[in-house]
Formats: structure tokens, C-alpha cells, sequence
């Protein structure tokens, strides 16, 4: 708020009124100055011997010849008498030999200048005087008392222009950087900055020529030294410098807002000329697309028709002038593109017959191709490609669902019937020993088959986003430990030595922690389960860009003779015997709790190298 009194309006009024008074000062004083060092100009000279004193005099003795050629000298001496109390000018008229005509000077009257007006033909003179005193205030006591004030004021005249300019500078530059700015210093525009500026700029440019018009008049009149001229020559000065200062204002208000061109009446112009030729080009291209539409929507027999027509009659035309030449070499080309058309259309039927046969495979060679023909043709080619994709992915769903109904049915038929037929067991004779066997394995067989149906649910769930998550800040490398401290007594009866690599810097994610142990848990249990013994497990953890990857390799037991996509599906297992424990729905469900998280899981085969990696988003 420390600036906030150079941003009052009163301030910037003051400032702005100052500015106008001090550029009036310095036009008086640049007058003044050069009156006082230009060479009309001798310091010391009286008021007689000045150029302002013969101006004046000239016009009065202008005047009295004027008077004199119209009236005669007998009323010239009743209008000029000799003791005139309302005018210091005093003259003697002569004629052309050198005689006295009338003659109004007294004894001690100072003598100025003769004069020979244009007026007299026969060769009169008039020799101007004035009074000592200049007792009345006429044009001579007026103009003695300006020449006094220059006189006076010229004297340090040069130091006042010299200080007015720099007064001047600094008011403008304050009024640039004050101008729009409010109180708090924020940019308010007021009223003129909601006019169109180059219509501002016309309108103060208007005021500015009249101002202008009105000065050169004063200044033509040669009458400066009068006190109302001359205060109307400096108001017309501080009106102009009022109205310059004024636009000025307004433009650094427009540049600091940024509309100093966007609010101009030529701007709005041009844009509206820009808008009607947008408009016309729209027109333009909507008519030739509607004409484009309507020859795409004729049909391939009229469009030959019409074409057909229109040769025709360029050929009756060519005839009927007798240019028989050129009609003939017009009917030979139209030959060539017909065999070209036929041509065409002969590869269109052989590739529709081709697909009619089933034969998906085939293309159409689209080039040399043209308008319809190439279309047809691409609409072709592209039936066929979908309709191969869709025979593809037809097959490999019902092989899926094939697959999926044995492999379900096998999972749950073989605990299913272990149980039946323990339990008919049960139902007969049996010792002690036998019951106690008995009851453990239907126990074993109940929790395989509870196992299979929860792993059935949440596969379900977590493939369907039904799974609730409940994300926090958990460290990525606690759970690679963990994992790695659960697992390391399985791991060592499977036979397989674990090798793990993180980093030292403690890597974080913002994940659920429980359903990133069960996708770790999957992913053990599959190299505890399907890993060959006596090889080494690789589980590595680093930081790529923005993502926390974690990796899992291994060497596989059995052949991986199945595409990497199709083994994330579920009931898909390695083994495809299915001699060993589980039922295929890991994998599945580890990818669907990644993506749930945000991550994604990605699956490669490398001969018996089996390698998954997971991509979860790190944070800090």
C-alpha cells in the first residue's frame, strides 16, 4: 500500500492538469527565448526600434491611408485629431513632393517608421509616431506592455524551457504508469477505454484540428500581444497538450490490458469481414460436398449414363464444326477407359466370388484402381478381413469355452467323487485306524473343494471390478522381504534357491497391501508348484520413470508349449496333464487385482524361461 497515493485520482488529476499548465510554460518560454537569442533580437533595444512596435504601427498607418483614399483629409483631421486621448499613435501624411497633408504630431512624439500603402497610386507616404507616454491602452500600450514582459522573462527564459521539459517528462512518465491503475494497483478501465480507440483517436483528433485551426487564426492575426489573445493562445495550447496527454493515457491503459487493437472499430471490420468470408467459404464447401454427395449418390449405371450423354454431345459438337479428327481420337480414348472400366469390374467379381467360396484370404490389387471401383474394392478387401478376424475369434472362444467346461468340470469332479466315496467308506465296516484316514482326506478334499469355489468368486470379483480396494502408502521392498522370508522353507523343499535384487532406497506405491500379498502369494505359489528343482528363482524390484517394476523368473518343469496371452486365462495351467496341485486361476486373478491397482501384468515365454512382471505406479 506503499504506492497506493500515486495511484489516487486526485493525484493523477493533479499530475495530469500540471503537465498541461507546464507545456503552456514551456511554448511561452521557448517564445520568449527565442525572441531573446534570434536575430530579430538585440538586447538593450527599446520598444520603438522592435519589430512588435512596427507591426503595430504598420497596421494603423494602413489604416489611416485607407481612411484618407475613401474620405479625404478634411475628415481624416476630425477622425485623427491631435489631442486624441484614446490612441498613442500619431502620423504625418505626405504627398508625393514631399508636402504636408495633415499632420497630428506634437513636439516630443517618437518616430517610427514611413510607410508608402499599396492605397496611394500618386505616391503619398505615411510616417508613423507614437506618444512618449502611451497614455491610452490601444494596440501600442498592449503590445509595449508584452514586449516589457518578454524582455523581462527572457532573461532566464532558456532555463525555464530547460526545467518545464523535464518537469513535462517526468509527469508523463508518472501519468504512463499511473493511468488504469486503481487504488490497490490492480487495472480498472474507465469510460474511454470502452470506445473503439481509433474511433477515440478521430474524435480527439477532431477537437485537436479545430484547436489547432483556431491558434493559426490568433497567430495570422498578428495580434499576440493583446491579453485576451494571448490567453486564448495558451488555452488552445493546454487544450491540445490536454487532449495529446488524453490519448496518450488511453493507450498505455489499452497496451497494459492488452486491447489496444482488439478495441478498434477497424479490428471489428476485418473480423467481420473474416466471419463473412469464413461464411462464404463454408457456403462454398458445403455446396461442393452437396454436389459431391449427390454425383456419390447416383448410382454406378447413371453416372454411366450421364457420362455417356455428355460424350455424346462433345462429339455431335466436334462433328457439327468439322473437326472429324478429334471426334475420333475423343471415341478411341473413350474405348481405352471403357476396357479399363471392364478390367476393373472384372476384379471386383473375381474377388466377390472369392469371398462367396469362403476364401477370406484374398485381396483385390486396389492399384490402377479408380473412384467406385477402388472404393468397392477396399469394402471388400475389408469384409474379408473381418470376417476372417471374426471366424478367428469364434474358433478361439469356443476352444476357450471348451477347454473351460472340461477343465472345471475336472476340478470339481475329482474332489467331488474323492468325497462320495470316502463317505460311502465311512457307511461300511472299517477300523479306527481306517476313520481317522478316512476323515483326513475328506478334510483334505473339502478344503480343495471350498478353495476352487472362493477362488471361483474372487476371480469373478476381481475381473469384474467388484473388488473393494483399499489403497495406502505400502513399501514395495517390506513385501518383496516378506515374501521372500514366507516362502523360503517351501522354496527349499521344492529344491530352488531364491535370488533376490531391490533397491537400497526404499521404493513405495500407493496400493492395497493385502491384495498385493495375494497377488505375490499366486505368483510364489506357481514357482513353488510348476519351477523345475534345482534351479535358481529371480525376483528383482527397481524403479523405471514413474513406475515401480517388479519382476519374477523362472525355469519352468514341464514344456511351456502355450502362448503366453492364452496361459493368463483362466483354468489354464502349464501342466497339461494336470498332475500337479491347483486349478489355473492364479495367474487370472493376479493380472485382474494389478489392474485394479492401476498396474499392469505382462507374461513372456522364453523356451522354459517362464518371466512375469508387474508395473505398479511408485509415489513418494
Amino acid at each position: 500500500m506503499k504506492k497506493a497515493w500515486m495511484y489516487h485520482f486526485w493525484v493523477k488529476t493533479a499530475a495530469f492538469f500540471l503537465a498541461v499548465v507546464t507545456v503552456a510554460l514551456l511554448v511561452f518560454s521557448a517564445f520568449s527565448a527565442g525572441m531573446r537569442y534570434g536575430e530579430s533580437w538585440e538586447k538593450g533595444k527599446p520598444f520603438e526600434q522592435s519589430s512588435i512596435c512596427r507591426s503595430v504601427v504598420t497596421q494603423e498607418a494602413y489604416g489611416v491611408a485607407g481612411y484618407y483614399e475613401n474620405f479625404g483629409a478634411e475628415l481624416l483631421a476630425q477622425a485623427y485629431p491631435a489631442d486624441n486621448a484614446e490612441s498613442s499613435y500619431r502620423f504625418v501624411l505626405r504627398g508625393s513632393d514631399d508636402s504636408v497633408i495633415y499632420s497630428n504630431v506634437k513636439e516630443g512624439d517618437i518616430f517610427i517608421c514611413a510607410h508608402s500603402p499599396l492605397y496611394f497610386e500618386d505616391g503619398e507616404t505615411v510616417e508613423s509616431y507614437m506618444t512618449r507616454e502611451l497614455a491610452a491602452h490601444d494596440d501600442l500600450y498592449w503590445a509595449a506592455w508584452f514586449y516589457g514582459v518578454i524582455c523581462d522573462w527572457g532573461n532566464f527564459a532558456a532555463g525555464a524551457c530547460i526545467a518545464s521539459l523535464l518537469v513535462f517528462l517526468f509527469l508523463v512518465l508518472f501519468l504512463s504508469r499511473a493511468s488504469g491503475r486503481k487504488e490497490d494497483g490492480t487495472l480498472a478501465p474507465s469510460w474511454p477505454e470502452k470506445i473503439p480507440f481509433d474511433l477515440y483517436l478521430f474524435l480527439l483528433g477532431m477537437a485537436f484540428a479545430g484547436l489547432c485551426a483556431i491558434g493559426i487564426d490568433m497567430v495570422e492575426s498578428s495580434r499576440l500581444y493583446l491579453p485576451p489573445v494571448c490567453l486564448a493562445g495558451l488555452a488552445c495550447i493546454a487544450l491540445c497538450t490536454a487532449l495529446v496527454l488524453a490519448a496518450w493515457m488511453s493507450l498505455c491503459v489499452r497496451v497494459k490490458l492488452g486491447t489496444w487493437w482488439r478495441n478498434t472499430l477497424i479490428f471489428y471490420a476485418l473480423k467481420l469481414c473474416w466471419r463473412i468470408l469464413k461464411f462464404c467459404l463454408r457456403t462454398l464447401a458445403a455446396f461442393g460436398k452437396l454436389l459431391l454427395d449427390i454425383l456419390r449418390g447416383i448410382p454406378l449405371v447413371w453416372k454411366t449414363a450421364l457420362g455417356s450423354l455428355v460424350l455424346w454431345l462433345f462429339v455431335f459438337a466436334l462433328c457439327s464444326s468439322n473437326a472429324v479428327g478429334l471426334a475420333i481420337l475423343v471415341a478411341l480414348l473413350v474405348s481405352l477407359l471403357t476396357c479399363a472400366a471392364a478390367m476393373q469390374l472384372r476384379r471386383l467379381q473375381k474377388g466377390g466370388a472369392a469371398l462367396a467360396a469362403g476364401d477370406f484370404e484374398t485381396k483385390i490389387p486396389t492399384k490402377h484402381m479408380y473412384w467406385d471401383f477402388k472404393r468397392h474394392a477396399e469394402n471388400l478387401n475389408s469384409v474379408g478381413e473381418g470376417m476372417s478376424l471374426a471366424v478367428e475369434k469364434q474358433l478361439k472362444s469356443e476352444r476357450l469355452k471348451t477347454e473351460l467346461i472340461t477343465n472345471v468340470s475336472h476340478d470339481i469332479k475329482t474332489p467331488l467323487t474323492s468325497i462320495i466315496n470316502y463317505v460311502d467308506l465311512l457307511q461300511r465296516e472299517h477300523t479306527p485306524e481306517q476313520e481317522k484316514e478316512y476323515l483326513d482326506v475328506l478334510k483334505r478334499q473339502s478344503f480343495k473343494l471350498k478353495k476352487l469355489t472362493e477362488d471361483l468368486v474372487e476371480a469373478s470379483k476381481a475381473s469384474t471390478g467388484n473388488l473393494a480396494v483399499n489403497r495406502s502408502r505400502c513399501s514395495m521392498n517390506e513385501l518383496l522381504q516378506q515374501a521372500a522370508g514366507e516362502y523360503s522353507e517351501r522354496l527349499g523343499e521344492a529344491g530352488l534357491s531364491l535370488l533376490v535384487s531391490k533397491p537400497e532406497k526404499e521404493l513405495f506405491c500407493y496400493v492395497d497391501g493385502s491384495l498385493m500379498w495375494r497377488m505375490m502369494d499366486n505368483l510364489m505359489s506357481n514357482i513353488c508348484k510348476y519351477a523345475q528343482s534345482g534351479t535358481r528363482v529371480y525376483i528383482s524390484l527397481e524403479e523405471q520413470g514413474k513406475e515401480a517394476v517388479l519382476t519374477f523368473k523362472n525355469v519352468s518343469r514341464a514344456a511351456l508349449n502355450i502362448p503366453a496371452e492364452e496361459l493368463m486365462e483362466r483354468f489354464v495351467r502349464g501342466d497339461s496333464s494336470r498332475t500337479t496341485e491347483g486349478n489355473g486361476l492364479g495367474l487370472s486373478i493376479t493380472r485382474s487385482l494389478c489392474e485394479l491397482q492401476g498396474g499392469t501384468m505382462t507374461l513372456s515365454i522364453d523356451g522354459d524361461l517362464f518371466k512375469v512382471t508387474l508395473r505398479l505406479p511408485a509415489t513418494q
